[in-house]
């Protein structure tokens, strides 16, 4: 007999999912999380399985704290929050590499030679 989990996420719709993580969505923080949420899944060009989903979730939610430490840094920032932040971005990184993204480069014309 198969085990059926108290909780079946893929059928609960998204306003009772976000409800669970404790955001909701008609807030700023909320409207923000879908916008990075639905640009990750859009560069990913396929529709994301459920691992996927799980790594964008992450994804998103390194994507918000990085914008929340950029907005506190100020003027002068503390070592602590150069810390904090560049090992939010190398997390960030490492999660969207597990998603199939890759560093590109963009080739640049017209520079100008020194």
């Amino acid at each position: 007999m198969e085990r059926q989990s108290m909780l079946d996420w893929k059928k609960l719709p998204e306003k009772k999912k976000r409800a669970i993580f404790g955001i909701d969505g008609r807030t700023t923080v909320g409207r923000r999380m879908r916008r990075i949420e639905k640009e990750i899944v859009a560069a990913l060009g396929r529709e994301p399985s459920e691992s996927d989903r799980f790594f964008v979730k992450r994804a998103v939610s390194l994507k918000l704290r990085l914008d929340i430490a950029e907005a506190e840094f100020g003027k002068s920032p503390t070592k602590a929050q150069w810390r904090e932040y560049i090992r939010l971005n190398e997390t960030l990184d490492r999660q969207l590499r597990l998603l199939g993204f890759r560093p590109t480069t963009v080739p640049v014309k017209n520079v100008p030679k020194a």
